[in-house]
C-alpha cells in the first residue's frame, strides 16, 4: 500500500494565492482589454462621435449668441468649456487660432491642425456665427477618458473581488473542516466513540484527523475492556453474594437451633461465638453488594424528582426511629421546622440511611440516646445523626467503613455531601443536600 505525502497547509495557502493573483491579473488586463474595445467599438464609433460634437456645436452656437461672445473672447469660450465639461474648442479667429479644452487655452502658432489631424483626433468642423462675424469651429468630445477611467476602477475592483474571494473560498474550507473536526472531538469527549472520524485530505488537518480517530478507536476499544471487566466484576458478585449468602443462611439457622438447645457452656459459647461470627459475615456480604450497586457502576441512574423536605423527612426518619426503637435503642427525633424543596432519588437516599441504621445496630449504644436531627442553614439541607459508640467486644472485628464510602458516594451522586466526625466516643453523621431556591 502506498503512503500518501502529507501537502502542508502553507503549501496550500502559497499554492491558493498565487492562483488567486493569477486570476486577479487575468481578470485586471482583460478587462481593460475588453472595456477598451467596447468603447472604440460603439462609442468611438464615427456615428456617435459626430452626434455628441453636434449637440456639443449647438450648444455653443446658443451660448455664443445668448452672450454676444466674439471670437477672440477667449475668456467667455474658456467659461464655457468649464461648465460643459470634457469638451475641447479650436476657434480659426481672423488672427490667431487658439485651442481651449480641461487644460486651459493655447495659441497655434505654427501647429495648426490639418483637417486630417482633425479626423483622426475625433474633431468636427463647423461655420459658427460669432459677434464679430462667421469662423470655423472644431469641437472634440472628450468624455470617453471619463469613461476610460470608469472601466478601469471598475476592473480593478472585479479583479480584487475575484483575489478576496478565492481566498476566502480557500479561508471558508479550511475553516469548516475545523469546524468538523472540532464536532467529531467534541463528540468523542462527551462519549459518542462509535462514529469514525473523516480525513478528507492530505495535510496537518488530515494528520491531526487521524490522530483523533486513533485516539477514538483506543478509548472506544478501553471501554469495550472496562465494560467486560464491570460485567465480569458484577456477575462475580451476584454470583458470589448468591453462593455466599444461601449456604450462610442455613448455617445461621442450624446455629440459632443449636443455640436452642441445652448446651454445657463451653459448647454454647462456641455456638454464640460462631452464630456472632456467621451474623458478621452475613452484615458484610450485605455491605459488599450494598457498595458494589453504587461503586461498580459506570455511573447509576438517577430517578430525580422533587419532594417536599418536611414532609419526606418526617416519613424517613420517623420509620428508621421506629425500628431502632423496636430493637431497644431510646431514639429523639427533632424535625425540620423551615419549609423548603429539594430534588433527590428516594431510593438511593432511602440507601444512605439504610446503611446509616446498619452501623447504629452494629456500633451504637443501646443506653446512649441516638438523636435524629434535621435543619435548612445557609440555603442546604443538613440531616445529622449522632450516637455514642459502645466499647468493642473482645474479638471484634475492626469496621472497614464500607457503608459510610457508599454514604459518602450516593450523596455526591445526589449533588450533596456526606460528613462524620468522632470525638470523646460520640460519632456524628452528616447528609448535606442543596434545596431549591423558591422564586
Amino acid at each position: 500500500m502506498t503512503r500518501r505525502r502529507l501537502t502542508s497547509l502553507n503549501a496550500q495557502m502559497i499554492a491558493v494565492l498565487v492562483i488567486a493573483v493569477v486570476a486577479a491579473l487575468l481578470v485586471y488586463f482583460g478587462g481593460n482589454a475588453l472595456s477598451g474595445w467596447a468603447v472604440d467599438r460603439w462609442y468611438m464609433r464615427d456615428e456617435a462621435v459626430a452626434a455628441r460634437n453636434r449637440a456639443l456645436f449647438e450648444q455653443l452656437q446658443q451660448y455664443v449668441t445668448e452672450n454676444d461672445v466674439a471670437s477672440g473672447d477667449i475668456s467667455a469660450i474658456e467659461t464655457w468649456v468649464n461648465e460643459t465639461h470634457d469638451v475641447s474648442v479650436i476657434v480659426y479667429q481672423t488672427g490667431q487660432p487658439y485651442e481651449a479644452g480641461w487644460w486651459g487655452t493655447d495659441s497655434l502658432e505654427e501647429n495648426v491642425p490639418t483637417p486630417e489631424d482633425l479626423a483622426r483626433w475625433y474633431y468636427t468642423l463647423f461655420p459658427l456665427a460669432f459677434k464679430d462675424g462667421l469662423h470655423q469651429v472644431a469641437i472634440c468630445d472628450d468624455s470617453e477618458q471619463a469613461i476610460f477611467n470608469t472601466l478601469a476602477i471598475a476592473v480593478l475592483a472585479l479583479s480584487f473581488l475575484v483575489l478576496l474571494v478565492i481566498l476566502l473560498l480557500f479561508a471558508a474550507h479550511t475553516t469548516k473542516r475545523i469546524v468538523r473536526l472540532s464536532a467529531d472531538v467534541n463528540a468523542v469527549s462527551s462519549g459518542t466513540l462509535q462514529r469514525p472520524i473523516a480525513t478528507d485530505s492530505r495535510d496537518e488537518l488530515s494528520r491531526l484527523a487521524q490522530d483523533v480517530d486513533r485516539m477514538r478507536s483506543a478509548i472506544a476499544e478501553r471501554a469495550r475492556s472496562e465494560q467486560t471487566a464491570l460485567q465480569a466484576n458484577s456477575d462475580l458478585v451476584t454470583a458470589l453474594s448468591h453462593d455466599i449468602r444461601n449456604p450462610l443462611t442455613s448455617l445461621i439457622g442450624y446455629l440459632e437451633l443449636l443455640e436452642m438447645e441445652p448446651l454445657p457452656d463451653p459448647s454454647r459459647q462456641y455456638v454464640l461465638s460462631s452464630l456472632d461470627k456467621a451474623y458478621r459475615i452475613r452484615d458484610l456480604t450485605g455491605e459488599l453488594f450494598r457498595y458494589f450497586l453504587v461503586f461498580g457502576q459506570d455511573k447509576p441512574t438517577l430517578h430525580m424528582d422533587t419532594y417536599d423536605a418536611q414532609i419526606l423527612l418526617e416519613q424517613l426518619l420517623s420509620e428508621y426511629a421506629a425500628e431502632l426503637r423496636g430493637r431497644g435503642f431510646p431514639v429523639h427525633t427533632i424535625p425540620l421546622r423551615t419549609p423548603c424543596q429539594i430534588c433527590t432519588d428516594v431510593n438511593m437516599l432511602k440507601r444512605v440511611v439504610d446503611n446509616l441504621e446498619s452501623n447504629l445496630e452494629k456500633y451504637a449504644d443501646p443506653n446512649a440516646r441516638i438523636v435524629f436531627l434535621a435543619t435548612l442553614e445557609a440555603g442546604r439541607l443538613h440531616i445529622c445523626i449522632s450516637n455514642r459508640t459502645q466499647k468493642p467486644r473482645a474479638g471484634a472485628v475492626e469496621s472497614n467503613h464500607i457503608g459510610l464510602r457508599t454514604c459518602d458516594a450516593i450523596l455526591k451522586l445526589l449533588g450533596g455531601e456526606f460528613h462524620t466526625r468522632a470525638d470523646g466516643g460520640t460519632f456524628v453523621a452528616e447528609c448535606i443536600l442543596p434545596v431549591i431556591e423558591s422564586s
